[in-house]
């Protein structure tokens, strides 16, 4: 056998090893995208776009198999996105009843001065915490909340609250600037806190409204009372709704991501079709 007949049959060995890993390729890419059609038609949706992700990274230069998996994905995403815009509808629905009963515990308020109004615990209204050296809270249509802080008969001018349970527990508050929200009238300091300054003293004060308490007032000197069970109930309620309104208005926005999305991508489905 000459030199060049050796070297034909070994360039001809490799062409069918070639061939063969090609088709082997092929094979394993293909049962790729059958394993995401059967995630996908199962409803299991994570695991079919991973499976789909799978075939770009293992396989980028099988165009058809390749091909053929973006337009599953296109079909997986609409349907996971159908699946949760019925989720949120269900959740929104369930919601809006959990809404109507908490709102019933308070007394919506809105005056000419006011963008937004807002909704007061029954229990506890604003002026109840005046000629006592208590908190207060009230939520604003927007879904933002507010605790607001009397201290009576004391000029401290305070910034900041702490919140103690056992003498060991507490949360304290961020230091506020002076501001429009914050002011005194006659024998009142009184200074609000928002979302942004309460670091989680409503959430604290939720968690053990029913334990006893201790409210301090920190300036230039502090001042130190026991918060009563009508003052720890209102900012209870008002935590509760602040929740719910932020939980509803994820939900809402959540749905119209997933039906933007579908818009989306009929928008593109009808292109493609011409």
């Amino acid at each position: 056998m000459t030199k060049i007949t050796h070297i034909l049959l070994f360039s001809l060995l490799l062409l069918i090893m070639q061939l063969a890993s090609c088709t082997n390729q092929n094979k394993e890419a293909e049962n790729y995208l059958i394993s995401a059609k059967t995630a996908y038609e199962n409803g299991r949706y994570d695991k079919a776009k991973l499976k789909i992700d799978s075939i770009k990274a293992l396989f980028p230069k099988n165009f058809d198999v390749i091909k053929q998996s973006i337009t599953l994905l296109n079909e997986v995403r609409y349907a996971e996105n159908t699946k949760n815009i019925t989720f949120c509808d269900s959740a929104l629905k369930a919601g809006e009843q959990q809404l109507k009963m908490l709102k019933s515990q308070f007394n919506y308020y809105k005056d000419q001065y006011m963008d937004h109004g807002m909704y007061i615990p029954k229990n506890y209204p604003l002026d109840n915490a005046l000629g006592t050296n208590s908190l207060r809270s009230a939520v604003e249509e927007t879904g933002d909340m507010f605790i607001e802080s009397v201290l009576s008969n004391r000029s401290i001018n305070h910034n900041q609250l702490k919140i103690t349970r056992n003498d060991t527990t507490f949360v304290e508050t961020n230091k506020v600037t002076a501001d429009g929200l914050n002011y005194k009238v006659g024998n009142y300091e009184i200074v609000r806190f928002t979302a942004k300054d309460e670091n989680g003293l409503a959430k604290f004060i939720y968690s053990f409204q029913n334990e006893p308490l201790s409210l301090t007032f920190i300036g230039n000197k502090t001042v130190t009372t026991q918060m009563s069970q009508t003052s720890k109930k209102g900012i209870a309620l008002s935590y509760e709704l602040y929740n719910l309104m932020k939980q509803m208005n994820e939900l809402t926005i959540e749905k119209q991501k997933s039906l933007a999305l579908i818009d989306y991508l009929e928008t593109k489905k009808s292109k493609e079709e011409k």
